[in-house]
């Protein structure tokens, strides 16, 4: 049997290689089936926060730390954001898509899901691997 070694030491058989596209796109299909596209930034910042299991408080104390305490947060700036009576600044707007693991852009853009950390770093392997897959294919 011929097998392919992927980045980290794993092997796999080149005929699993031909179902694979069906099974990522099963796979994605089901992580995202049901879930809610965000459409404004207060629902987004909110799931963020949930996502990250912390408190009003625990999240702005989570900004300020990420903006080396630039700015002063507190868990009633976050509560008015998430409430929409209030927009972050430019600082806390960078701070906030990274404690999501996002890009600015996609923290302001209209479609987001945004996933827990566990779940993108299961993604962020797989993406890799299929990086090393490709690889393969492109050489051949």
């Amino acid at each position: 049997m011929t097998v392919m070694t992927l980045k980290g030491g794993h092997t796999t058989p080149y005929g699993f290689l031909a179902g694979v596209h069906a099974v990522i796109t099963h796979f994605f299909s089901r992580i995202l089936k049901g879930v809610p596209t965000m459409t404004i930034l207060a629902t987004r910042i909110k799931e963020i926060r949930v996502n990250r299991r912390e408190t009003l408080e625990e999240f702005a104390n989570s900004i300020q730390q990420k903006t080396g305490n630039r700015i002063k947060t507190t868990k009633s700036n976050v509560s008015k954001w998430e409430k929409g009576l209030n927009v972050p600044n430019a600082i806390a707007l960078e701070a906030i898509a990274n404690l999501g693991l996002i890009s600015t852009d996609e923290l302001l853009e209209k479609n987001l899901v945004t996933i827990p950390k566990e779940e993108y770093d299961r993604l962020k392997s797989i993406e890799e691997m299929l990086i090393d897959i490709k690889s393969v294919f492109e050489r051949s």
